[in-house]
């Protein structure tokens, strides 16, 4: 049997006397910076599956298309064996060209590379 969101809210039974169901959200607060281009909002099924550096690169690969990138996610969440919900939206900034924005991710691409690399090379061999 399945439980439906709604139903966390209000069914005690799930909560009485041991609470197996909670309604309250896990909320992050942020700044947002000048240099911050997009903002990608997902349901706990994308983040059982991927990290946010998984979540942010798939998104990358479509600026100017933020419903291509939601779709995206949750379609990589799906095929990664996700059973649980599986929604996203990504919010685009307009202060950030287009451009810079697939520069930044590739910077930040690059870097996790290299440390990857010094991370592998760590005995100088």
């Amino acid at each position: 049997q399945y439980l439906a969101v709604s139903r966390s809210f209000g069914d005690q039974d799930l909560k009485h006397p041991t609470q197996l169901v909670i309604s309250t959200p896990e909320i992050k607060v942020f700044d947002v910076e000048e240099d911050d281009c997009f903002a990608v909002l997902c349901c706990d099924g994308v983040f059982d599956v991927l990290s946010d550096e998984e979540v942010v690169q798939i998104a990358g690969d479509y600026i100017g298309s933020p419903q291509d990138a939601a779709a995206s996610v949750v379609r990589t969440a799906y095929q990664k064996g996700s059973g649980d919900n599986l929604t996203a939206v990504m919010v685009e900034f307009g202060w950030v060209p287009a451009e810079r924005t697939k520069e930044l991710l590739q910077e930040q691409q690059n870097s996790k590379n290299q440390t990857e690399e010094e991370d592998l090379d760590m005995f100088g061999d």
